[in-house]
């Protein structure tokens, strides 16, 4: 049997599959218990669900989302971790958990399949973006696998008696009770058409509910009446708020803010806001032209962790309130997005701003950020965020300006590039535990490579530079052996012509060979100075 509940985001379930119509709302809940919708079945072979949700916040524990077993012992679960990875386990065991973290406030699946068996059991998992076919990330088949009994399969906040602080949507779910892999993906639904209105010959220019004029109508995040227009959604604290947008030249775009008891002032683009009491407070930006938009500034200034590529004083401005923006990919031309010094926090998701160069978020909490196809993106300012992973794939052709100095996770992971970072010239990373650090051999155009106070010699031993504009290593106290060290000061003295520079290699291994004589022949050029271990 494959059954599957759709909701107002699907307009028809699957060929062939019944709804049985139903929609957990988000919310909080800390008094334990369980939350869940539970299909019995019996003589399972093979069982299988996914679910369609959107993570508002991550969870304060781990959060169960997909459940099977006999009623009482677990044979299967999918959950999501405290730290915001998937976690697979089967009776007994965790086989699998997500070396990638969940994404807020966008569309998720999140898929599992499982054969029972006390000893040969297989079991697989994996989670996707919205509607797409292929996964973020997946476990592949695990095998061998103590897997119990299915005679019932559940989904909900929790599948069983947690205490958890969570806060989702779940959209739509199915199972199968006799599946071959995961269930069927649910077809993406079709933008809605915006047709003109007429009655009679007059065209349609106004809507009304009794007296009330209707001023805008939404599906989803699609203004459909008007037709053309995109919301950003904001959230500030505190009693005053003052963001500022910037509009190509001559842009004929409106843009109308709301916001529940709040006076507005100030313009379209440099609005006001005021309440008459602080806590948290949703903001709704609706632009009817948003490819106008390029510029989006809740605060910065151009000397802090200033650099070569540093959109200038002009954009200077008093850091704003603001706890969270989501709605970013309905805005294509996004050039520039400020929030420096900002209360910023959760996921910043950029997919398909094609046209965006800086993202500046210097002393912020931001958690994590997906440039999928930035593929003009320039700076990426996290310098003392709260970021934990980072692909930098999408950009590694375009970067230059890479700066995630002291994050406040626990470790800062990279995904391992598929190609070197073309145009880097500034790598920071100090006071970071490092996952994936990134090699040498993939910054062939390295200028300034800072990192101090990092775990990387565990990590790579790729350290030895190839760039011809090498001119300033700051890598101490990081544990380097002495190949590790000889490596980088023979890389300089071979690539590097006489030009400035400055090594700092103290606090690691001492030079040795070769790159002893070498090191004080480079300390001796004019403009440069290289300090090591002796």
């Amino acid at each position: 049997m494959l059954a599957n509940v759709p909701t107002f985001l699907f307009e028809a379930s699957h060929d062939g599959i019944d709804p049985i119509g139903a929609v957990m709302v988000r919310g909080t809940d800390t008094s334990g218990g369980t939350a869940y919708w539970q299909q019995d079945v019996s003589g399972v072979t093979a069982a299988a669900a996914d679910i369609y949700l959107v993570l508002w916040a991550t969870p304060s524990g781990d959060l169960p989302l997909i459940w099977m077993g006999d009623g009482s012992t677990r044979a299967v679960e999918i959950q999501i971790r405290s730290n915001g990875r998937l976690r697979l386990l089967n009776t007994g065991s965790t086989p699998w958990v997500s070396s990638g973290v969940l994404p807020l406030n966008v569309l998720l699946r999140i898929a599992v399949y499982a054969t029972p068996h006390a000893s040969t059991g297989t079991m697989k998992a994996a989670w996707y973006y919205g509607f797409e076919a292929s996964p973020q990330e997946a476990s592949g088949l695990l095998t061998d696998r103590n897997i119990g009994v299915i005679t019932a399969i559940r989904h909900g906040f929790k599948a069983r008696t947690v205490t958890v602080n969570a806060d989702v949507t779940i959209l739509s779910y199915a199972w199968d009770d006799a599946a071959v892999d995961f269930p069927t993906a649910l077809p993406e639904p079709p933008p809605p058409t915006v047709k003109p209105m007429f009655f009679g010959a007059d065209a349609v220019t106004n809507m009304f509910v009794g007296a009330d004029e209707v001023l805008r109508v939404y599906a989803g995040a699609i203004q459909i009446w008007p037709p053309g227009g995109r919301i950003l959604s904001i959230r500030s604290t505190g009693t005053a708020f003052a963001p500022k947008v910037e509009l190509v030249a001559e842009s004929e775009a409106t843009i109308t803010w709301e916001s529940t008891g709040a006076t507005i002032g100030g313009t379209q683009i440099a609005p006001t806001f005021s309440w008459g009491s602080g806590g948290v407070h949703e903001i709704l930006m609706t632009v009817d032209q948003p490819q106008d938009v390029i510029t989006l500034n809740f605060g910065f200034n151009h000397l802090q962790d200033e650099g070569r590529y540093n959109v200038g004083s002009a954009y200077n401005y008093t850091p704003q309130p603001v706890t969270n923006v989501a709605g970013l990919t309905g805005f294509p031309n996004l050039q520039r997005f400020l929030a420096a010094t900002s209360t910023l926090t959760g996921d910043l998701n950029f997919s398909g701003c094609a046209n965006l160069e800086f993202i500046e978020c210097y002393q912020s909490s931001v958690s994590s950020v997906v440039v999928d196809g930035c593929d003009s993106l320039i700076r990426l300012c996290l310098e003392a965020c709260a970021v934990t992973y980072l692909d930098l794939n999408p950009v590694r052709l375009t970067l230059r300006d890479l700066r995630c100095a002291v994050q406040s996770g626990a470790v800062l992971e990279f995904e391992p590039l598929s190609g070197p970072l073309a145009e880097l010239y500034h790598y920071c990373i100090r006071s970071n535990l490092i996952t994936n650090n990134i090699p040498m051999s993939q910054l062939p155009k390295i200028e300034q490579w800072w990192v101090w106070n990092t775990n990387i010699s565990s990590a790579s031993i790729d350290v030895e530079p190839t760039s011809t504009v090498f001119n300033s290593c700051q890598a101490e106290d990081i544990g380097l052996n002495a190949t590790a060290v000889n490596r980088i000061i023979n890389g300089i003295f071979v690539n590097v012509p006489d030009a400035y520079g400055q090594i700092d290699l103290t606090g690691n291994a001492a030079p040795t060979g070769t790159a002893l004589t070498r090191a004080a022949t480079i300390d001796a050029r004019a403009g440069w100075t290289c300090e090591v271990a002796s």
